[in-house]
């Protein structure tokens, strides 16, 4: 989950898609707004949880989320931790942020 498509001319997810793809996992990269509060990227985040176990058929998800995708991974596992099977949290601010004390 991101809330950018790509960084410049450069895919956000490159190669990570097609490699868990080629692993056999059913991929879905989802986005929600790239410059809100957890908590409604969080619900923005549900909304397609909610759309993807229904057209898929799963009884849960695993949620890959980076930076502060990590904490609206987060929080969607815990509001409905019974659609999401794991969390793999790549480069997120778990602990905080020193820099948010700073802005």
């Amino acid at each position: 989950m991101l809330g950018f498509v790509r960084l410049g001319w450069f895919p956000y997810w490159y190669g990570i898609v097609p490699a868990l793809r080629a692993g056999g996992a059913q991929v879905f990269a989802v986005q929600v707004a790239p410059l809100d509060s957890s908590e409604v990227r969080g619900e923005q985040l549900l909304v397609q949880i909610e759309r993807i176990l229904r057209e898929t058929g799963a009884d849960k998800v695993n949620l890959i989320g980076h930076s502060q995708g990590s904490l609206t991974a987060r929080y969607a596992a815990a509001t409905r931790p019974h659609w999401v099977a794991s969390v793999t949290s790549v480069a997120g601010p778990n602990h905080g942020s020193e820099l948010a004390d700073h802005i």
